[in-house]
Order: structure tokens, then sequence, then C-alpha cells
């Protein structure tokens, strides 16, 4: 079999290739062609002997400068490195775990029971509040249709499939922390309570030296009177903040 590769220097022939078709999957990432090592040999590309002739100079090789001529490779490098200041350099490594999470594994059939079991007793208590069967009944149909967005706790689900949101300040835009605040024991329980399952999900992490800081705020859910919820007052970052657009999963 020929093989013909396109450079920079122009096409190259590798001619009397044999050749060997696997009917199993290549491992990810190496495309449909493999070249054995005795190609590669042939080329003049000797990975141990490259390597052994770097240790015979020195034990230690720093590779932090190190620049990639492949287009991709700089793409990613760049899109890693776009706008990072200090503090952001040390998060990139728990931003990107947020980016590639590790799926929690769930039941779906069981998951989803549970979750029609509480919308059901939901539709009841309309019904029981005296809403029209006609509403009732579009309700349920409703809650049925997208019963597979609702969850009864936080669990790191595969993440959508759409580009994350890129935050980037205005011109002369400088950090803000909130004073600390008083809560009363029954708030700080629920915030405690509820960042707990944040982080448990991996959906937040503590920084104590961030340079922003937000204020929590609890908030009585509609028509409950001991059922409360978290929110965060973002008013003072967003106005420093570039008004764009983004897609919503």
């Amino acid at each position: 079999m020929d093989l013909r590769f396109e450079t920079d220097a122009g096409p190259l022939m590798l001619t009397n290739i044999k050749c060997w078709v696997s009917t199993g999957e290549l491992p990810t990432n190496v495309g449909d062609i493999l070249l054995s090592r005795a190609i590669m040999y042939k080329l003049g590309f000797d990975p141990r002997a490259m390597l052994r002739e770097a240790a015979s100079m020195t034990d230690e090789i720093d590779m932090a400068d190190a620049v990639s001529h492949s287009g991709v490779v700089q793409a990613v490098s760049h899109e890693l490195v776009d706008d990072l200041a200090g503090e952001e350099e040390e998060l990139l490594p728990l931003e990107m775990d947020s980016y590639f999470p590790d799926i929690v594994a769930v039941d779906a059939a069981a998951e989803t029971t549970k979750v029609k079991e509480v919308l059901d007793a939901k539709v009841v208590e309309a019904l029981t509040a005296d809403c029209g069967s006609e509403f009732v009944a579009k309700l349920a149909a409703l809650l049925d249709k997208y019963v597979d967005v609702f969850r009864l706790s936080q669990v790191r689900d595969p993440p959508v499939k759409i580009p994350p949101l890129k935050v980037h300040l205005g011109n002369g835009a400088r950090p803000i922390r909130c004073k600390a605040r008083r809560y009363s024991p029954l708030q700080r329980e629920i915030i405690q309570q509820h960042v707990k399952q944040l982080e448990a999900a991996g959906f937040v992490y503590r920084y104590h030296a961030s340079r922003w800081g937000s204020a929590p705020l609890i908030v009585r859910k509609p028509h409950t009177k001991d059922e409360f919820r978290m929110t965060v007052d973002l008013r003072p970052i967003n106005i420093q903040t570039e008004q764009i657009a983004w897609a919503m999963p």
C-alpha cells in the first residue's frame, strides 16, 4: 500500500507499506492510521534515541516555554491562557474539572419514577386548591412531557452541549468583596446546607484568596411559610461586566 502525506515542503509518498486492517476500534484521538515504529525509524524519528540524547546532556528540562507549530495546538493553548490573570491561572485545573466532570452514575428509570411521584403530588395539590380541571389536565401533561428537567437533588449530570459562558470585565472594573453580614441561625443553616450540596456535586469550590465576593440572600419560596432558597446578589459585579447574549441550556 502507498501513503501520501501533504507537508509544508510538499507531498511525501511512502510506498510498499505492509498494512494490517483492524476490525476493532483504535484508541481515541489517534486517527484512522497507525504507523509502526519501524516506519518512524526509517523516517528518522526515534523517540527513545532522542530521550537518551537529551538525558545525556541534562537531567531536567523545563517545558513551560515549549512552542508547538501545530495550528490546532496553538489554538488550544491560546484559548487556555486568553485573558487569564494570576489568580485565574491557579483556578484553571478546577475550571477544567468543571468543563469535563466525572459523571455520577444514576439509575435514570428509578430517578424518573421518584420525580414523577413528586410532580403528581403537586398536580393533586393544585386540584385540591380549587384549580380548574382543564388547567390541571394541561399541567399534568406539561410536567409529564418535561419530567427529565426536574431533579430532587444536586448531581453531576452530563454537561450541556453549548460553549461555556465567558465573562469579560469592562474597562476600569475593580474587584468587589461584600462586607460581612449577619444572618439568623435558620438562614446560616440554609446557606451551609446549600453550599455543601453544591460542593458535593462539584458545582462550586472554596477559594478564600478570591478578590471577588458577593452576598448570599435567603428568599422565602412563594406561598410557603418555612421553605427558603439561596440566591446571590450579583448586581455590583454585573454592572462592571460586558453585556452579551449567550445561549441558554
